[in-house]
């Protein structure tokens, strides 16, 4: 293979280093520590593992956050070596959690002005349809919402962006998804517009 060919080999993600069952946990932990401290603090806080900042505890450097994720390495072949289940879900979902998290309303705007969404929402408090009033769809169950948490709840790449590089964003990631229901995620909307609302 030439030198050319070989530097284009893609390096594995985290996640393929972390859940592929060929990855020793040593050989792991000496892939994971070629990766910079801010993707792996970021892993770390895709994850939801505790980053501790201040005290004897503290592991808020990189060597802290392979020793986190080299954790999560472990526990997976213990679990693969016991047959208990095949991998995590490749779709980060908040489960248990129906509260607004820092990474809803990010996402939320990201699907309100995606290519589905932007052109429709003067949908969003129109009058119900007859047919909507007769089948009892109004607002949060109108088909505009259940579309939108259809879509919300969804495992498109698109939805799960952030295009930011500012501070106040770092620790906001879209690709989080927490489940809320139509009605959440129109009350949220309505949250956000009315402190733009120029009327």
């Amino acid at each position: 293979m030439s030198s050319s060919a070989a530097s284009l080999q893609v390096m594995p993600s985290i996640a393929d280093i972390l859940f592929d069952e060929t990855v020793t946990p040593e050989d792991a932990e000496a892939k994971l520590t070629t990766f910079g401290a801010k993707q792996l603090r970021t892993e770390c806080y895709l994850r939801q593992l505790r980053i501790v900042k201040k005290g004897s505890d503290c592991n808020d450097h990189k060597v802290g956050y392979v020793a986190l994720l080299m954790q999560q390495k472990r526990v997976f072949t213990e679990m693969q070596r016991l047959g208990v289940e095949d991998g995590p879900s490749k779709i980060p979902v908040a489960a248990g959690i129906k509260r607004r998290t820092r990474h809803c309303m990010i996402r939320l705007l990201n699907v309100m002005f995606s290519e589905t969404f932007a052109g429709r929402v003067h949908e969003i408090d129109g009058k119900p349809t007859r047919a909507e009033l007769d089948s009892n769809q109004t607002h949060a169950s109108s088909s505009f919402w259940t579309g939108f948490h259809d879509a919300y709840l969804s495992d498109q790449a698109e939805f799960g962006k952030l295009n930011s590089t500012l501070p106040l964003f770092a620790k906001c990631n879209p690709a989080i998804i927490v489940p809320h229901d139509a009605a959440k995620l129109r009350d949220m909307w309505k949250d956000v517009s009315s402190r733009y609302n120029t009327e």
